[in-house]
């Protein structure tokens, strides 16, 4: 595989202003389906990436030590790529938070 092609995804997966395909266009969407739309994407990769990070972190026990820096380091992207999917996931639920909240008294809708 093109070395060029593997870094710039290495970058983009830590990449804390990365968005997903297609969230651009939500972003400024006063749909509450659409901000649940993102909630649950975001709920499925968290839960996908810690499952996957729990298991190697439970595979440094057993793996030999010469290979250990190198899991250390896949944990590491892990983590970054962790706090990017959670850091999104908080941002659409506090975005689904507003758009669900009724209006407060005496607002118009413009």
């Amino acid at each position: 595989m093109n070395e060029e092609l593997l870094e710039r995804a290495a970058g983009r997966s830590v990449d804390p202003e990365r968005l997903l395909p297609g969230e651009q266009r939500d972003l400024r969407s006063t749909r509450c389906a659409d901000a649940e739309h993102w909630v649950g994407v975001y709920s499925e990769l968290i839960a996908f990436k810690v499952d996957v990070r729990q298991r190697t972190e439970a595979a440094l026990t057993t793996i030999c030590e010469n290979a250990r820096p190198e899991v250390q380091n896949d944990l590491l992207v892990m983590l970054a790529e962790e706090t990017r999917l959670v850091n999104r996931y908080e941002f659409w639920n506090e975005r689904l938070r507003l758009l669900s909240a009724p209006p407060p008294p005496g607002h118009t809708p413009t």
